[in-house]
């Protein structure tokens, strides 16, 4: 629905705001599809927040790798879940 929205605007958009990222899927999606030029997330959650953060910036091998070999399913989400909490 955003899209078509985005896509009935006469002038595209400089920038797309997006005030609860979560997973940032509007303004992943307006970037891919080159909708706007330019993103701004915002996100209150602080472990969400850092992230995006490490996703955007780098900073983390680690979690970059992690994030990309992830698997995909319920049983991979559940067993990372189930590990004890361990603060670097």
């Amino acid at each position: 629905m955003f899209r078509h929205w985005l896509q009935s605007i006469d002038v595209k958009p400089r920038v797309l705001v997006e005030p609860f990222a979560g997973g940032g899927i509007i303004s992943l999606t307006a970037i891919f599809e080159n909708l706007v030029d330019h993103a701004v997330l915002i996100e209150l959650d602080e472990d969400v927040a850092a992230v995006w953060q490490v996703v955007v910036n780098g900073g983390s091998e680690f979690l970059a790798k992690r994030i990309q070999t992830f698997p995909i399913s319920i049983e991979a989400v559940h067993e990372a879940l189930d590990k004890p909490f361990v603060t670097l």
